[in-house]
């Protein structure tokens, strides 16, 4: 349904990390409840919580563009640690 990718700013050389949202593989409900969950990541300013830059639509995809966050994936790193499933996260 999403799909991530390394962006960078040509004016500033700021990278960013941009989340591209399919909405054709959404029904109604989720595309209400990913409207709120980017209302959501809009006012988070936490340490540990990436922030939210910016967000876009266009008629197919929603657009997000976080901070970008670099040293792999979390679950890959938890894992190294710790023997966890995703049902037990």
């Amino acid at each position: 349904m999403s799909d991530v990718f390394a962006a960078k700013n040509r004016r500033s050389k700021g990278e960013f990390a941009i989340k591209v949202t399919d909405k054709r593989k959404m029904n109604q409900q989720d595309i209400e409840d990913f409207e709120g969950e980017l209302k959501i990541m809009e006012i988070c300013d936490h340490p540990c919580i990436v922030t939210q830059v910016k967000t876009f639509e266009d008629k197919f995809r929603f657009f997000q563009v976080y901070e970008l966050m670099k040293g792999g994936d979390l679950a890959d790193s938890i894992n190294s640690y710790y023997e966890v499933t995703e049902y037990d996260v």
